[in-house]
């Protein structure tokens, strides 16, 4: 029996195109891990921003993200 990994029709509420550029090998590496998963890349992508929310330590940072090095930068004064 096939198993149908795609969304049930009419469950997005407000659709767009996810719109930026990645590797090939990386989208390529993206849609095996969802295939693998009987997932859509599209419902693997959502899975995976609703797994990061709740991985962001202080509402906003990925713990496992390298620092950006901000050495030479300019402070911006938020007063």
């Amino acid at each position: 029996m096939a198993v149908d990994h795609r969304r049930v029709r009419g469950t997005l509420h407000d659709p767009v195109t996810v719109g930026f550029e990645v590797e090939r090998k990386t989208r390529e590496r993206f849609k095996t891990i969802a295939a693998d998963n009987k997932l859509s890349a599209a419902a693997l992508f959502e899975a995976v921003v609703d797994h990061l929310e709740t991985e962001r330590t202080d509402g906003h940072t990925l713990p496992w993200l390298p620092a950006k090095n901000r050495s030479g930068e300019l402070p911006i004064d938020t007063d």
